[in-house]
């Protein structure tokens, strides 16, 4: 039986582990393995680099 609930919309962001002020914005690499992709992100601020599986800003959805 589906049951439905309220949800409303959360932007997360990420923060630069290293410098700890700018955001990590993702450039154009992508990088491609068997069952995942990997999107390499640089700190707006210090130019730090790092590999996530999701691209960030994103969108996520919190139950109300």
């Amino acid at each position: 039986m589906e049951e439905t609930f309220a949800v409303k919309p959360v932007g997360v962001k990420y923060i630069c582990d290293s410098c700890k002020k700018g955001e990590m914005l993702p450039t154009e690499n992508i990088r491609m393995f068997e069952k995942h992709l990997e999107y390499t992100h640089r700190c707006n601020k210090c130019g730090f680099e790092k590999d996530f599986t999701e691209k960030y800003p994103l969108i996520r959805y919190a139950q109300t």
